[in-house]
């Protein structure tokens, strides 16, 4: 398999190549739990599964955008770069289907499976306090957002450690008052928000991570297994056997330490650059990374709707998954990336024009 070009970080954008690769892997993680719970595959591929590929997005993004931004000054500028950037990448693909599965599933296709009937349901997904089916995830993702503005400024004026204890016992206490009291503060980002400060966290501690090369062997070795147990730690079989904490989804998988522990385990390897690893950084992963997002909101419609095909249940999966990576494919290179591009390039200032330029034409007008 060919292999892209860097395998470490760019110095010029302080992206970190494998975690594209790991990104595909959790969106392939959610499509295969997704087409479980409808029989496409074995049941215990199913409920909870997809669970992990999202507790694996919420920790990428916690990560970057530590990696990317705390560095940076928490100056106006650098503030609304950030914003433009978040906008661009986020905004336009989501906004757009859910837009498009309020008409389809009023005015065109009432059994459409994004069904949005009611106009409020809308304001409240554009206004990102909650969403349903698979849009359930951008709201708590631009919340997140919004919250680690604070943290990125409290990070620089305070100068210490202080802010990283006070942001963890905000981020983590939530999930335990959403568990005990069945509340949630803000949508639904009181229940995740920890999840992205374990990103958090792991960028600080990438910043200095060891240079021992025992520490690099061990995460050799350790890649591997730990990314065979992201598939075989299944909370269906943890159910069924008797080694889930709870019955509850959201306690057996979000709050589950063992949980956590493997995908972190993955994460990090991943990180180390772990030899048995090095697959994330074949083509088709970091391909597939690229274009997830539009994947990941794409699939679960056309997995639903090719369900009636009078066709094998491995086929109707195979052509629900080519259908979806062939939308995804033609959402990121002709809407999502042109689009984001434009958004990051915005200016809320105008551009000073050329005096020479302003000259020449005054001397027109005057003629």
């Amino acid at each position: 398999m060919t292999k892209v070009p860097h395998t470490g970080s760019s110095h010029s954008t302080g992206q970190i190549h494998i975690l594209t690769g790991l990104r595909g892997i959790a969106a392939l993680i959610v499509f295969i739990s997704h087409a479980a719970n409808r029989g496409y595959l074995p049941n215990f591929l199913g409920t909870g599964f997809g669970q992990i590929g999202v507790m694996l997005f919420f920790l990428l993004s916690g990560f970057l955008m530590a990696h990317l931004y705390l560095s940076r000054d928490c100056t106006p500028k650098h503030v609304m770069e950030y914003g433009l950037a978040r906008i661009g990448r986020v905004f336009p693909l989501y906004m757009v289907l859910i837009i498009l599965s309020f008409v389809i599933s009023n005015y065109i296709f009432e059994g459409f499976y994004y069904s949005i009937e009611k106009l409020e349901y809308v304001k409240e997904a554009l206004l990102f306090m909650g969403a349903p089916y698979a849009f359930w995830t951008i709201p708590v993702e631009v919340q997140f957002y919004l919250i680690f503005i604070v943290f990125w400024w409290c990070h620089h004026a305070w100068n210490g450690k202080w802010n990283i204890l006070i942001f963890g016992l905000l981020t983590c206490l939530p999930p335990i008052i959403a568990v005990l009291y069945d509340h949630e503060i803000i949508g639904q980002t009181s229940r995740y928000l920890f999840s992205f400060f374990i990103g958090i966290v792991t960028a600080l501690l990438y910043r200095h991570k060891p240079e021992s090369g025992r520490f690099k062997q061990l995460a050799d070795f350790a890649g591997l297994p730990f990314f065979i147990l992201l598939f075989l730690n299944l909370p269906q079989i943890r159910k069924y056997v008797g080694l889930s904490l709870d019955q509850n989804v959201y306690i057996r998988t979000w709050l589950d330490p063992l949980t956590w522990a493997i995908i972190w385990g993955v994460f990090w390897c991943a990180l180390m650059n772990s030899a048995s690893l090095t697959f994330l950084n074949w083509r088709p992963f970091a391909f597939f990374g690229g274009i997830s997002y539009g994947f990941y909101l794409l699939h679960p419609p056309i997995l639903q709707h090719t369900l009636v095909l009078p066709l094998p249940n491995l086929v109707k999966l195979g052509l629900a998954f080519l259908i979806t990576l062939f939308l995804a494919v033609l959402s990121f290179y002709w809407f999502e990336k042109p689009v984001g591009s434009s958004i990051r390039n915005f200016r809320l200032t105008p551009r000073v024009p050329d005096l020479k330029v302003a000259d020449k034409l005054s001397k027109i007008g005057k003629v």
